[in-house]
């Protein structure tokens, strides 16, 4: 959390979008999960073909960003099955939004190692909130949640945000 803040810090100086950047980030800290199924990052100056190469992108859809620091890009890129979908978008708001519409769209779960903090910015941010179930992927043999996931439960009553009342 506080290289995230150092980082928006020195690099986000006049970034009006610095703070949102460092916000997810800190909830990606907060829940233990790992921000690079959210936010990956490739070479300085990748193009799309870089970016499809990079093994390490996950399958699940995430941003690509080319650089050293997220907060000084100024390109990001829809990756989905390794495949740059929308390129060159603007901002890492505009990104956001566009991520969440895929997931969506392609009716995509949210992978397990980035699930808590996609369903807290789906319920909490988007206010996207379904009656009953979520968008995490079903894995064999792992404990699957038929609500919201606990942990964003736990946090957002922690925020005093919302009452969430039991559905089963």
């Amino acid at each position: 959390m506080q290289l995230a803040m150092n980082e928006m810090i020195l690099a986000g100086q006049g970034n009006v979008l610095a703070p949102l950047v460092a916000a997810i980030l800190g909830i990606c800290q907060f829940f233990k999960e790992s921000s690079k199924f959210l936010f990956h990052q490739t070479m300085e100056h990748a193009n799309v073909d870089d970016i499809e190469k990079d093994i390490t992108l996950p399958l699940s859809p995430c941003i690509s960003f080319a650089g050293t620091c997220i907060f000084k890009c100024n390109s990001f890129y829809l990756v989905v099955d390794r495949h740059v979908i929308i390129n060159n978008l603007a901002n890492p708001y505009l990104a956001l939004v566009v991520l969440f519409a895929a997931y969506y769209v392609l009716n995509v779960g949210y992978p397990v190692e980035i699930a808590a903090t996609l369903e807290f910015l789906q319920r909490c941010i988007v206010k996207i909130n379904p009656e009953k179930g979520n968008k995490i992927e079903k894995k064999i043999g792992k404990k699957q949640y038929v609500g919201p996931h606990p942990n964003v439960i736990s946090f957002v009553n922690e925020l005093g945000l919302f009452e969430w009342t039991e559905q089963q």
